[in-house]
Parts: structure tokens; sequence; C-alpha cells
């Protein structure tokens, strides 16, 4: 344990630990729930954000977002004017910059964990 660690007790089924400890040890269980919690954490303050942030365009006038299919073309606008890098960032291998296809109605989301 490190300096800023807490010892603490949480109650668990026991084929989930068993399943656990398969996956990545018994003695990594420390390490599994800490980044699985930290994973969450940044989740749920996403979903918090996004939440609040709901609607505070209402009252915006944004002619580039006015139907999907403006918002879609806005959004690779942006993406083709230098914002690339950002978007390989957050999206990983799954963005390769290529246009969608025209019958995508909207864009993916970026690829799972």
């Amino acid at each position: 344990m490190g300096d800023g660690d807490v010892r603490t007790h949480i109650v668990l089924p026991a084929r989930l630990v068993k399943d656990i400890d398969e996956l990545v040890g018994r003695r990594k269980r420390s390490q599994f729930f800490a980044r699985l919690a930290a994973k969450e954490v940044k989740r749920l303050r996403l979903v918090a954000a996004v939440e609040a942030a709901a609607g505070s365009l209402a009252e915006t006038d944004v002619p580039e977002w006015a139907t999907p299919e403006q918002a879609h073309a806005w959004v690779r606008e942006q993406r083709s004017a230098g914002v690339g890098d950002r978007d390989r960032r957050l999206w990983g291998d799954a963005w390769d910059g290529a246009e969608p296809d025209a019958a995508d109605d909207a864009p993916e989301g970026p690829a799972e964990p």
C-alpha cells in the first residue's frame, strides 16, 4: 500500500471474487478494483456534467445544428479543420479520419475500452 492508500472493506458475491481472481490474480484484486473504481468515477462525473449541460443551448440559435444532418456535417467540418489529433486521443484506433458513408445517420461513438 502506498502513502495515500486507504484500506477498506467491501462485501462481494463469492462467485464474482473467484472470477476476478481467475482473471487478474488474487494478489492483484486491489489494483483491479482501484482501476475499475477510477473508471466508474470518471464516467459518473462525465454523466453528471452532461446532465448539467443538457438544454443549456436550447435558447441559442446555431443554424449549423438545425438538423441532425447539418450537425453531423458541422462536426465533420470541425474535425477536418485541424482537430484530428484531439479526436485520435479521444477515440483511439476507432477514429481513422475517414468520412462516414452517406447512409450513416450519426457518427459512431468511441471504441469500448
